[in-house]
């Protein structure tokens, strides 16, 4: 079976064993089997019996060394060939099976029947194999048993098999890569402990555990990576600080959303070129340290940004809302990023396209989309350039740094965020990006080609134009996009027909959305149903057409109410009020409608600001309504200028800042 398991390993990995090794492990197994109990061992005990297997062992010794000599006159080392097999095994993943094939080897050489004894080369491949593998604690325990060897009883100096640098450093990063700092930094410091003193923590040990901080999602892993690396530079470590120290520790940063994060990577990075200008080359700062703190300002702007946008989510129907552009956001962070990659390109330390595309990004966040819309023109023209004069030479042409899909994407996005109906030339600009990427497509560079994020954001341009004409061409673009349309790409149009100034739009949304539902690939989510709502909230015309409105968004919302697939959300039910509101014109209707779709979000805890506003715009706060809003309110006591924050918790207790 041990032949037969190996054999079939290396055959699944598209490895061809050993025909002297195969063979040679079905004669031991076989010999092994074969083997009779010395007579003197007869009915003895488990502990007299592996003494005779002790004696037996030694007295086959030198049959042994014989076998060895005649493997290495012939030319095959059995060590060699077992390492080598283990180590294939490994990098195709099958840790299970080299670690059978070890432990099948050290039994074999421990009772006489192998020339060789597994050495740390091996327990090394397979604790590789569970690195890959992706089993931290399957390595540990390997680690532990290769330690545990040299506290057996039975074992002599000669046949132990002592783990090194190496072994640690495996398992070190085998935490290190899920993040496990705690597990990995203890095994450093066992290091560092260790009784032997050839096995002490080196530059990868350290920066394995610097790595295991910054793939921690914990909140203070960076502020302890950045003290390893100062514990590193004392005179006591012999491990030596480099430039892939710093890089972990500043990526640690570039992960953290602290308001600080940027500031700190920023001021790592000037201690790397302080020591760097005073001698140490090891220090040096690469183009990865510089990206990476570009990195750190633009995360740093996206989560500012995103938690300005979840404050504003709350209420839809906020006029004031501003764009980038007009809220100044983080103006400090896009000079920052910008500058530094100035300082590449002074230093010659040329920048790759993840640098570029982040400076573009934090330009476009910072609300400065005409800037990273110029840097990437120049980026362009530049790559053009450089193409002439390479030539035919492939090679060289693969070394060009030019913008790819994310780049041209990350700059329709910064227009399409910072645009609005006042603005024409955004959706411009988009739409002169969307030509370039077809234009190089067919040039042949299909890195540069538009894929599905191109389209929603250039929808979303279109849609944020507020014209029918920009509604139709949106509509038609569906029909373009390469992988197919999916429902976030139907999402976007109808959010232009909703905000489009066509009096009959609500008819068009319906006739989309049916589109959707009868298309079995794109299947309509709540933002579409929503869209359609906010479409009838959004109609005007005579009253024919208001009454036809009125009846979708009726229709709309008893779908939304009956599906076991949807959930109504605190936006559905402030816009659903909000057309209320609006189309019915009978004051006794509109109170009973809003009331008692009020009385459902309540009950459904969608309460929120959006909610609340439209229901004090749909039923006035006098005399008249006094006995409504008593009825409403239940328990709570109706008063002028009654706030959410006074209406009862569960009311409230389910609404997100959603769509």
């Amino acid at each position: 079976m041990f032949r037969i398991a190996v054999t079939v390993s290396f055959l699944l990995l598209g490895i061809q064993p050993s025909r002297g090794f195969s063979r040679s492990i079905t004669n031991l197994e076989r010999r092994r089997r074969s083997c009779p109990v010395p007579k003197e061992c007869n009915g003895k005990g488990d502990e007299a019996v592996l003494r005779c297997k002790t004696v037996l062992c030694v007295a086959q010794q030198g049959a042994q060394e014989r076998r060895k000599a005649e493997s290495l006159e012939r030319g095959h080392h059995p060590l060699m060939s077992l390492n080598l097999n283990l180590d294939s095994l490994a990098q195709g993943g099958a840790a299970p099976r080299a670690q059978e094939l070890l432990e099948r080897i050290q039994a074999l050489y421990q009772e006489g029947y192998y020339a060789v004894s597994p050495d740390v080369v091996s327990y090394n491949s397979v604790l590789n194999a569970w690195v890959k593998r992706n089993e931290p604690q399957k390595a540990l325990e390997l680690l532990k048993s290769l330690e545990a060897q040299r506290d057996s009883p039975v074992a002599d100096d000669k046949n132990i098999i002592e783990a090194d640098v190496i072994s640690y450093n495996t398992v070190i990063y085998a935490f290190a890569q899920n993040g496990l700092y705690k597990e990995a930094e203890a095994l450093l410091r066992e290091m560092q402990q260790h009784p032997d003193e050839n096995i002490r923590p080196d530059s990868i040990s350290f920066n394995s555990v610097l790595y295991a901080y910054a793939q921690s999602k914990e909140t203070d892993a960076p502020a302890k990576a950045e003290a390893l690396l100062r514990e590193m530079m004392t005179d006591e470590n012999e491990a030596q600080v480099d430039t892939a120290s710093f890089n972990v520790v500043l990526h640690a940063w570039a992960n953290c959303k602290k308001v600080k994060a940027p500031h700190r990577a920023q001021e790592l990075l000037e201690h790397m070129e302080t020591l760097s200008e005073a001698g140490n080359s090891r220090v040096k700062p690469d183009v990865y340290s510089y990206t990476t703190v570009i990195q750190a300002w633009v995360s740093q702007m996206r989560h500012r940004h995103r938690r300005r946008e979840n404050k504003s989510r709350g209420n839809h129907f906020d006029k004031t809302q501003k764009t980038l552009t007009q809220q100044g956001a983080n103006t400090a962070a896009a000079p920052a990023a910008y500058r530094l990659l100035k300082k590449m390109e002074e230093q010659q330390l040329q920048p790759n396209q993840i640098t570029y595309t982040s400076v573009m990004s934090a330009l476009c966040w910072s609300g400065q989309p005409d800037e990273a819309h110029k840097l990437l023109l120049h980026l362009l023209e530049r790559f053009q350039q450089q193409q002439n004069m390479v030539g035919e030479s492939t090679s060289a042409a693969a070394m060009l740094v030019k913008p790819d899909t994310i780049a041209f994407s990350a700059v329709m996005d910064g227009w399409v965020k910072n645009s609005n109906h006042h603005s024409p030339k955004a959706l411009q600009r988009v739409m002169e990006l969307l030509d370039l990427m077809k234009h190089w497509q067919s040039e042949g560079h299909d890195d540069m080609a538009p894929n599905s994020r191109t389209y929603t954001s250039v929808i979303s341009a279109l849609a944020k134009s507020r014209t029918w004409d920009a509604c139709l061409k949106a509509k038609s673009i569906l029909k373009e996009i390469p992988e197919g349309a999916t429902v976030i790409h139907y999402n976007a149009v109808l959010d232009a027909y909703a905000k489009s100034p066509r009096a009959d739009k609500a008819r068009h949304a319906k006739t989309l959305l049916g589109e959707m539902m009868a298309n079995p690939s794109v299947s309509p989510d709540i933002i579409s149903f929503n869209s359609v709502l906010s479409a009838c909230a959004g109609s005007f015309g005579d009253a024919a057409l208001k009454k036809e409105s009125l009846s979708i968004a009726v229709a709309v919302f008893k779908h939304i109410c009956q599906s076991e697939d949807l959930t109504a959300t605190a936006y559905t039910f402030s816009i659903m009020i909000k057309t209320l509101r609006k189309l019915v014109f009978e004051e006794a209707a509109r109170y009973d409608f809003v009331g008692k779709i009020f009385q459902l979000c309540c009950k459904n805890g969608q309460v929120n600001a959006g909610v609340w506003q439209q229901v004090k715009k749909s039923i006035p706060s006098d005399e008249t309504t006094e006995h409504l809003w008593n009825t409403l309110l239940g328990d709570v006591v109706y008063r002028e200028g009654l706030q959410i924050a006074d209406l009862p918790d569960e009311w409230k207790s389910k609404a997100k800042l959603n769509y």
